[in-house]
Formats: C-alpha cells, structure tokens, sequence
C-alpha cells in the first residue's frame, strides 16, 4: 500500500483538528491542577469534575476545592460525585 507524503500530512492535520476540537471534561482538584485548567479554557471544555466540598480549618466550615472555584470564575459547570 503506498500512501503519499500529502495524505499523510492531511491525516494528521485531521487527527489534530479532531483532537483540538473535540468536548473536554477536566478532572482535577488540588492546587496544582489550577494551572492545567487555565491553559484549556481556551478549548472546548464542557465542564468539571472534583472532589466534594469538605470540611476544613477550626470551624469546620465547607471548603470548595481550587479547581471549583476557578471553575465557577470560569461559568463551567462543576460536578462532585461522591465516589468516582
């Protein structure tokens, strides 16, 4: 079978539009996944799962994780499914 330079070339380019196109869901919720979130607003992420609200500090007062919160500053829908 013999494919040309130019085939192959438009195959990738669709693989990689496809890629680039294509609905995101973001999982993540520690600090360290801010970063990761910031960098695909920009593509076509239809929303975010993390891990519920818990309890923190003295009062025990509910405490959103980071990646909701940039999430909801981002109008994302957010998920927080008990177990995943």
């Amino acid at each position: 079978m013999v494919i040309s330079i130019f085939s192959c070339n438009t195959l990738l380019l669709t693989v990689v539009y496809n890629f680039l196109m294509s609905n995101l869901f973001f999982f993540g919720t520690p600090d360290f996944a801010v970063p990761c979130l910031r960098a695909l607003r920009d593509h076509r992420l239809v929303g975010v799962v993390c891990q519920p609200d818990k309890p923190a500090q003295r009062g025990q007062h509910l405490m959103a994780p980071p990646v909701k919160e940039l999430a909801l500053c981002l109008n994302l829908p957010v998920w927080q499914p008990p177990k995943i």
